[in-house]
């Protein structure tokens, strides 16, 4: 193969894949909707509406874009304190609370939560959103499986309320509450 034949060769991969990359793109940017709908397993999954005539302000369930968004920053402040147990971290989970409402000593609360190996938390429905000016507060039902070292699995339900002041610098959810009550094996 000469010099100029391997150029062009090589001209037309770069233009091949820049063109595949450009397509995938364009793919994913259409396919990133806002509008969520339940599976059988209760999980939420992202679904393209049905037709063009979807609200942009309001979802299924009746919640704002904004509350939405809210949520979904609530929701991952409660998997990250759930993800601290299991990376051995009791500090970063304790750090979650707000220390307003707990009168809790972090060796008590490190005490009083064994080393899990394994947790999975579920979102259950009837989720609260509120704001009152830049206060939001979330409260939001869950249900939560702990494996410890032993193997023991715990099943808990309950409701976790979180609040955040959005006029604080890096305001970010703090756990107010989470009333989870042990259900039977």
């Amino acid at each position: 193969m000469d010099y100029y034949t391997f150029k062009k060769n090589n001209s037309m991969r770069k233009y091949t894949i820049q063109t595949t990359l450009m397509l995938l793109l364009i793919i994913a940017a259409t396919s990133c909707v806002d509008r969520k709908t339940k599976n059988e397993e209760g999980t939420v999954r992202l679904e393209a509406p049905a037709d063009n005539t979807a609200d942009a302000d309001s979802t299924d369930t009746g919640m704002s874009n904004e509350d939405m968004v809210e949520l979904a920053d609530a929701k991952g402040i409660i998997n990250d304190y759930y993800s601290a147990f299991t990376r051995k971290a009791p500090r970063e989970a304790f750090d979650m609370w707000d220390q307003a409402n707990t009168d809790m000593p972090f060796a008590k609360f490190s005490e009083e939560n064994p080393n899990y190996e394994k947790i999975t938390v579920a979102f259950e429905e009837d989720t609260q959103m509120e704001q009152v000016d830049s206060v939001y507060t979330a409260t939001i039902p869950l249900r939560v499986s702990a494996t410890d070292a032993e193997g023991n699995i715990t099943n808990a339900k309950g409701v976790a309320k979180l609040k955040k002041d959005a006029k604080e610098d890096n305001a970010k959810y703090k756990i107010e509450s989470m009333d989870l009550k042990k259900e039977d094996s």
